[in-house]
């Protein structure tokens, strides 16, 4: 693991630091390593949600009705969870 030097007001060092004397973490560096990989997993969840976003303008208008696309996502949920038994 490398090692890397921030300058922070004191007001977040002190909050850091804090935290990092938490249940959750065992330091303020697992903290703020936890505030990283939390960001990255944000990053990640736009990012596909945007490609989800522009695939769907991309296909077109669907020729489904409202009901249609209820009764095909009422299938597809009844197939997952069916199929973990």
């Amino acid at each position: 693991m490398a090692n890397v030097n921030l300058s922070l007001p004191d007001q977040i060092k002190d909050w850091s630091a804090e935290k990092g004397k938490s249940e959750h973490y065992k330091d303020a560096s697992d903290y703020v390593c936890d505030l990283i990989r939390k960001d990255q997993e944000k990053e990640q969840k736009i990012n596909n949600m945007s490609t989800a976003v522009q695939e769907a303008m991309e296909s077109g208008i669907s020729s489904h009705t409202i009901e249609d696309l209820f009764d095909l996502a009422l299938t597809h949920h009844h197939a997952k969870t069916h199929d973990g038994l």
